[in-house]
């Protein structure tokens, strides 16, 4: 269901509108016809041509972000994902018209293309206006084999956002002085130059509608879809992002003339967000296009690599890749100077192969202390064992702990350990120690480079403290409490916390306590161990009564209450895994 910040539905775009205009001193609102024109409209159209785009709103920043020196004049905005009335879009000609003319950039939808074709019509027969258009139809989702690619429209191709390069383009070309019928006809033929393929992970929620016209499940994207909210081509299955990449690129360079052409080929490559796709995803999402070409098209010249949001669809969680075959005017005229605030100038060419720096490592310079030849005591395979055992179950709970986390922080408790755990294990497998010691500093110097978020420090002096303590010797189960505490007493130094702070410390130290008592009665090493275990886990249930004075939980205050502290938590799984090591 809808979840958006609105006033009425029904006044979003004319409202949306007013708060573009009040923002920015270049433009004014003709609100009657929901034009956004140039605020010196009338001194621009007597030097030269004026571009008009439009359509429907929910593109944003499309189409009034690319108003602007070196861009368009004016666009006409329809409704959420419906075109600008023919009346409207003949408005907005009579405005911008001069002695220069108007070009008109469509995007390929029957609404637009008649609205637009209609309006050009009526004001080239009734006021004698010089008009000429272009519609774009860039994307290849819906191309066969045997398509007349110079012919893509009529086979159903829709307007996606490469139509933001051709704004730039034509922009620059009417800027220069160019005639408006030359200027048509590169703009023309750059157009058939463009080819576009979306993805989509979840749809958009249309705000008179209220609700998403379909729906994508939770292990599903969307495929080869449009920029209004419908359906794609197919679902597929999800997929890591260098694979949809792949998927996408290998159709849009079959029917893209870099992809035929002998010579040498140029490109230049628009990575557009659909909406609420993270920066994160976006980068990694540019990443796979570039190194796509490097591997798969050496011989393909990337020569400029846009990323960002350019042309969306609401608040859909997608994205869509444009690859534009170029030469060295069309890349002049994009590389030329705008005042448009949605278009983010680039003017270097983009890698497509990772450089390796020439820096020493991490791991070069905190080498683990462990020994090639070394004679490994029986107390280092028994640690090995109870530290692989605790991996393991930190990968099996990491969604749990992940989950509780969340309730409670930032929820990357769980990926932290599962993560440090899978590099840490065949890290500390291959090498050979010959005290405990040795292998809990080579541990602790592991969690400094691979456990993330707070806890890799915490864990990192654990161990480390508990090592320097047993490095006098490790032959009874006293000193191993000793060094325990040690460690314990690292994270209280480091983190300046105590127990009843609501944290791990909640579950150490009774651990630790009821261990060294248990030790103190005589019970054997099983019984110490269990009484251990029993300790953490009645201490972490009463970390639900507790508000924390430490952590992010902090921000939380009264509503942490009721939940577990997922890092006392963790220490509870972890004393469990090496309980049940060493009862077998």
């Amino acid at each position: 269901r809808m979840k958006k910040i609105l006033n009425n539905p029904a006044h979003c775009v004319s409202e949306m509108l007013e708060g573009i205009t009040l923002t920015r001193s270049d433009v004014r609102l003709i609100a009657e016809h929901k034009i956004i024109i140039r605020a010196d409209v009338d001194e621009l159209k007597q030097r030269q041509v004026v571009l008009i785009s439009g359509g429907g709103s929910g593109h944003e920043p499309a189409h009034a972000g690319y108003i602007g020196d070196g861009a368009l004049g004016a666009v006409v905005c329809g409704e959420v994902f419906s075109s600008p009335s023919q009346a409207s879009i003949y408005a907005a000609i009579k405005a911008c018209a001069g002695p220069h003319g108007v070009l008109l950039i469509v995007k390929n939808y029957t609404g637009d293309k008649i609205n637009f074709k209609l309006a050009a019509e009526r004001a080239r027969i009734e006021d004698g206006i010089k008009v000429e258009s272009v519609v774009i139809a860039d994307d290849v989702a819906l191309l066969s084999d045997g398509d007349d690619l110079d012919r893509a429209a009529s086979v159903g191709a829709r307007g996606l956002a490469g139509v933001v390069l051709l704004h730039k383009y034509a922009g620059a070309l009417a800027s220069s002085g160019m005639k408006l019928e030359e200027i048509a006809e590169r703009a023309r033929d750059f157009s058939k130059q463009i080819k576009t393929m979306g993805v989509a992970m979840t749809p958009c929620v249309i705000p008179s509608l209220g609700k998403s016209t379909f729906e994508i499940a939770p292990d599903e994207i969307e495929i080869g879809l449009g920029i209004h909210g419908e359906h794609g081509l197919e679902k597929a299955k999800m997929k890591q992002a260098d694979e949809i990449v792949g998927d996408i690129l290998n159709k849009i360079i079959k029917f893209s003339s870099i992809g035929r052409q002998s010579s040498e080929r140029r490109c230049v490559l628009l990575v557009n967000n659909l909406g609420s796709a993270t920066v994160m995803e976006m980068s990694i999402i540019a990443r796979a296009v570039l190194l796509y070409f490097g591997k798969n098209h050496p011989a393909i010249s990337v020569e400029r690599c846009y990323v960002g949001q350019y042309l969306t669809a609401m608040e859909m969680s997608g994205f869509s890749i444009s690859v534009a075959a170029v030469d060295a005017n069309i890349l002049s005229c994009l590389d030329k100077e705008t005042s448009a605030p949605a278009w983010s100038p680039v003017r270097q060419r983009p890698l497509t192969q990772l450089q390796q720096p020439q820096v020493v490592t991490p791991t070069q310079v905190v080498q683990p202390t462990a020994e090639l030849n070394a004679e490994e005591p029986d107390s280092v395979k028994i640690l090995r064992s109870c530290f692989l055992a605790v991996c393991d179950a930190f990968e099996k709970n990491a969604d749990f702990l992940t989950a509780l986390d969340a309730a409670v922080g930032d929820g990357d408790l769980g990926s932290n350990l599962e993560t440090a755990s899978k590099l840490l294990k065949p890290e500390l497998a291959s090498k050979t120690f010959s005290q405990p010691d040795k292998f809990l500093s080579a541990l602790g110097y592991g969690l400094q480079q691979h456990l993330g978020g707070t806890s890799g420090p915490m864990y990192s002096i654990f161990f480390l403290r508990m090592a320097r303590g047993l490095a006098g010797g490790a032959s009874d189960a006293a000193q191993w409490i000793d060094g325990f505490q040690a460690g314990i007493e690292g994270i209280e130094y480091l983190g300046d916390a105590k127990e009843g702070d609501r944290t791990m410390l909640d579950a150490l130290w009774p651990a630790q306590r009821a261990a060294k008592d248990a030790l103190r009665a005589g019970k054997p090493l099983s019984e110490v161990l269990k009484s251990a275990m029993e300790a953490a886990a009645h201490a972490v249930g009463k970390t639900k009564d507790l508000i924390a004075k430490r952590g992010r939980s902090t921000y939380l205050r009264e509503r942490v209450l009721g939940h577990v502290d997922p890092g006392a938590k963790a220490v509870e799984i972890a004393i469990s895994a090496v309980l049940d090591v060493l009862s077998h």
